[in-house]
């Protein structure tokens, strides 16, 4: 199943990228801000991967991130064509979950 985690989205960019995802039949979920430690592959539901103790508490990492999981290479040039023509235009970080990044949080990516 398509993933696609969501982190520092204003409510406006979240519902437009909710649009995008029903299109492509992705699920969507937004990460809270304490939930930055936790590993994107945990977060994304994916079984053998555990959740870290302790929940993220700092003001900064407040860029907007994007984690895509479960896409093929045509559905995510069909994504990312979707959101430059939509009113989110662009979002200047973004990463595909792979084996190689299992334990990678989102504070990770963006701090």
């Amino acid at each position: 199943m398509k993933k696609v985690l969501v982190y520092n989205f204003t409510e406006e960019r979240l519902k437009a990228l909710k649009i995008i995802c029903m299109m492509v039949k992705a699920a969507c979920r937004a990460v809270g801000r304490e939930e930055m430690l936790q590993p994107a592959w945990f977060l994304a539901g994916i079984k053998g991967v555990q959740p870290v103790s302790g929940s993220y508490s700092g003001d900064e990492g407040k860029d907007e991130c994007l984690l895509l999981f479960g896409f093929e290479r045509g559905e995510f040039d069909m994504f990312f064509m979707a959101v430059k023509k939509s009113p989110l235009k662009k979002v200047d970080l973004k990463a595909i979950l792979t084996p190689i990044n299992v334990n990678w949080s989102g504070a990770g990516l963006i701090l």
